[in-house]
């Protein structure tokens, strides 16, 4: 079958070429200079016809090799994928090193997508039911500075599967890549010509996918090419091509910028000349007349608690343990502290002063919850990050993800605090990461000294608990920490 498709097409294009060559006739004898140019100018006309209709049939040549490949597939019981499109790519869309989504509209019935990506690393791909929603699956390319690739079920959540793709990505060149989707529920992402997926996932309760989001970030900005996509980017504002094999137009060039704006506002009077951080941590360093850091990168700084790393897109500045004071003693401190390791001293005194205030290591206790038995009585680990150029963080209680794709999730788990108990004494409400990782030296034996417990609501039909119907009764209150 492929054998006749090449002899069909091989005939073809010589009989093109020999159908226009024929066409040519120009006079030995009495040679007009005029119809000379304007048969020479014919003949460019009909060579670059001849090379447009050569790479049209070669690109069909491409498809019915892939077609014929696929079939071999299907008869030897492999998973199918959709062929390949045919397309010019002529669409290019441009990103900033911002995390966050475009939005390009899904043509109804498609389960591939076939685009370019040209970017140093950090390619991602979004397939979602609407522009809206954080739960879409979402597809990193060449994260982890290019060294790995991954699928999720939400932003910036856990990976569902992750593959070894180093330097798949490059910031000279466009690279391929397909997408496949639908069906059963599997997720393929593959490159160029190949027809197996170097990583696939299947949901076993698919989503159903209508749009395409597409960014870079992490210090990487990028283009994309795709095929016959409607764009919905808010940032953009297209109009229809003339040529055929194109949907919408990419942006025109920058324009002039603008006037000056106005002056802003005078800021706020310092406090007795002590330098106020921008995280709202007052204990910033700092002292009167010290210079300003050269480093302004700037971005919000945020603890993960429950867990010693931080995400592919935050930077860890330390990891530790979690500390407070004694659950059950009055005095002391109220919040709970990430310490580091080892900590530095200045002057010490030997021995247990009787003014003192005392810390101590927080461990988890959990009871009546058996995907999280095994984390009881182990102490809490914690991670410090900086989410570079994010200068706002939020931890938002009942939400596993952030309000809109304007944020960017760090982590998300559980609302833990100090028990409720007469003997208890309050501390603030953390947001735990739900893998809750402990610290490798405890082995689960309680030390009952600070504690860490799972908070559930309370509701009420009739006032003076939470409101009953979006809150649950007994149900484990989550969390998300997000920054912007």
């Amino acid at each position: 079958m492929l054998f006749l498709h090449v002899i069909f097409v091989c005939c073809l294009l010589v009989q093109i070429l020999l159908c226009n060559a024929d066409k040519v006739d120009v006079s030995q004898d009495d040679i007009d200079v005029e119809s000379t140019r304007k048969e020479l100018e014919e003949v460019q006309q009909k060579l670059k016809k001849i090379g447009e209709t050569q790479k049209l049939l070669v690109d069909k040549l491409d498809m019915l090799v892939n077609l014929e490949l696929e079939d071999k597939r299907v008869r030897r019981g492999v998973t199918s994928t959709q062929a390949p499109q045919i397309c010019s790519f002529s669409l290019e869309y441009e990103t900033d090193t911002t995390y966050y989504y475009r939005y390009l509209e899904i043509p109804t019935g498609s389960r591939r997508i076939d685009f370019e990506a040209k970017a140093n690393n950090d390619v991602h791909i979004a397939l979602s039911p609407s522009k809206s929603t954080s739960v879409l699956y979402e597809i990193v390319i060449g994260g982890w500075v290019n060294e790995k690739s991954a699928i999720r079920r939400c932003k910036q959540c856990k990976n569902k599967v992750t593959s070894k793709t180093t330097h798949y990505l490059s910031s000279n060149d466009f690279r391929r890549f397909w997408i496949t989707f639908g069906g059963n529920g599997t997720i393929a992402v593959g490159r160029n010509s190949e027809t197996a997926p170097f990583m696939e996932w299947t949901d076993p309760d698919p989503l159903s996918v209508q749009y395409l989001g597409y960014s870079t970030g992490w210090g990487s900005s990028g283009k994309f090419r795709f095929c016959s996509m409607e764009d919905h980017s808010p940032k953009a504002d297209r109009i229809a091509c003339h040529d055929s094999s194109c949907i919408s137009c990419p942006e025109g060039p920058r324009g002039y910028p603008g006037p000056p704006g106005p002056p802003g506002r005078d800021g706020r009077d310092g406090r007795d000349s002590v330098a106020v951080s921008v995280t709202g941590n007052e204990n910033s360093g700092c002292t009167p007349g010290s210079q300003v850091p050269t480093n302004t990168s700037g971005g919000s700084v945020y603890v993960r608690w429950g867990h010693n790393e931080c995400p592919s897109h935050s930077q860890l500045i330390y990891a530790g343990l979690a500390a407070g004071p004694h659950y059950g003693t009055s005095g002391n401190g109220a919040n709970q502290l990430c310490l580091p390791h080892p900590p530095d001293y200045n002057n010490p005194v030997a021995g247990i002063g009787t003014s003192r205030a005392f810390l101590y290591s927080i461990e988890y206790q959990i009871d009546n919850f058996p995907t999280l038995a095994s984390r009881n009585w182990h102490d809490v680990s914690c991670a410090v990050c900086k989410a570079p150029s994010r200068f706002s963080q939020l931890m938002i209680p009942a939400k596993t993800a952030c309000p809109s794709s304007e944020w960017t999730l760090e982590y998300s788990g559980y609302l833990m605090t100090e028990r409720s108990h007469p003997s208890h004494k309050r501390s603030l409400y953390i947001c735990v990461d739900h893998e809750m990782q402990g610290v490798e030296r405890t082995h689960g034996a309680n030390s009952l000294r600070g504690l860490l417990d799972l908070v559930e609501g309370r509701c009420s039909s009739s006032g003076g608990g939470l409101p009953c119907g979006p809150y649950i009764d007994g149900f484990e209150i989550t969390c998300a920490v997000c920054t912007q």
